[in-house]
């Protein structure tokens, strides 16, 4: 696959994207029959807003679709600040800042520090048990 041309590819990954969207759109209309089912026992779920044609859970294929277009259209791609420790990708610096600001990435740098304080904590006990 990664070795077809990428007109072939961003064709795949857009049927991809729109498959998804359809396969939710249908999912999302059939919890909606259900709810307007009087007989229906379950408790109604939380429906999520979104902006139209914002696809949730779809930013990686998303991300991979703007870079094969970009690629083919010989325009440079949107840059890609990474966030190693969260295993995410910003397209401006504003919001990398904003990230790394933010709950997620506090939340991350205490589980590594958590971590590190682990293994130090483990270190003398390693050789012993080899």
């Amino acid at each position: 696959d990664l070795n077809a041309p990428l007109h072939v590819q961003a064709a795949k990954l857009r049927n991809k994207l729109q498959n998804r969207e359809k396969r939710r759109n249908e999912e999302r209309n059939h919890r909606h029959e259900q709810a307007d089912d009087p007989y229906d026992d379950a408790p109604p779920r939380k429906r999520g807003s979104h902006a139209s044609g914002d696809v949730p859970g779809a930013s990686g294929a998303v991300a991979a679709l703007s870079a094969i277009s970009a690629a083919s259209s010989g325009r440079p791609a949107a840059p890609s600040l990474p966030c190693a420790l969260c295993r995410a990708t910003f397209v401006s610096e504003a919001a990398l800042q904003q990230h790394l600001t933010g709950p997620v990435h506090r939340k991350a740098v205490e589980r590594q520090r958590a971590e590190t304080e682990r293994a130090a904590r483990r270190a003398p006990y390693s050789a012993l048990a080899d």
